[in-house]
């Protein structure tokens, strides 16, 4: 059961077509000006979901988790994502204002070609950058994202989720290491057999 084959590429995701805002700025509109733009729940869920890509988004100022994985979600790609920071990656535009990445098995959160994806604003369910949750969560790969800025952890991988990869990150600052620091921790773990390397 569950969906099969989805990918979600190149999309702007609780921000403005720039990237660089996650509220409607224009004192001239005063009914409007002030509104968020991201959905008060999570950026991307992906339940009981396979072979799913996400690629080349902008994933920030939502109000849960940036994107979450759960419930046997498996074959998944996550890569080249900004996730809790602007486009320019110099403004902090937390997921998780709300209550924003959760997942599930044989997923792959990373960017396999170019390597800056920004995961922030997830939370244990509520608020993390990188959320792996639910029974049967694991086999994830995690490399080379910018996970900061987040409204909880940075990465979270509950008791139900083994066999994961965290490698080559940024967490807690932007690529270029300027701080951008996550409100809880920058790695939780709740179960064994999990690598975790080469991470700054």
């Amino acid at each position: 059961g569950g969906i099969s084959g989805i990918k979600i590429h190149g999309n702007f995701i609780g921000t403005d077509p720039t990237g660089e805002f996650d509220t409607y700025v224009n004192p001239g509109d005063l009914p409007n000006n002030g509104l968020r733009y991201g959905n008060a729940r999570d950026g991307i869920s992906l339940e009981s979901g396979r072979l799913a890509s996400v690629v080349s988004n902008i994933i920030s100022g939502n109000g849960n988790n940036g994107v979450n994985i759960t419930q046997r979600g498996n074959d998944i790609l996550v890569k080249n994502n900004i996730i809790g920071l602007s486009k320019s990656q110099t403004k902090s535009l937390p997921n998780g204002w709300f209550n924003a990445v959760q997942a599930a098995p044989n997923n792959n959160l990373g960017p396999a070609t170019v390597s800056t994806a920004a995961f922030n604003g997830n939370g244990v369910a509520q608020g993390s950058g990188c959320s792996l949750q639910g029974r049967d969560c694991g086999n994830v790969t995690i490399e080379n994202n910018v996970i900061s800025s987040n409204a909880r952890d940075g990465i979270f991988m509950s008791s139900g989720s083994g066999n994961n990869i965290v490698r080559n990150n940024y967490i807690g600052t932007n690529s270029s290491g300027t701080a951008f620091g996550n409100t809880g921790n920058g790695i939780t773990i709740f179960n064994d057999s999990n690598s975790i390397y080469t991470n700054t």
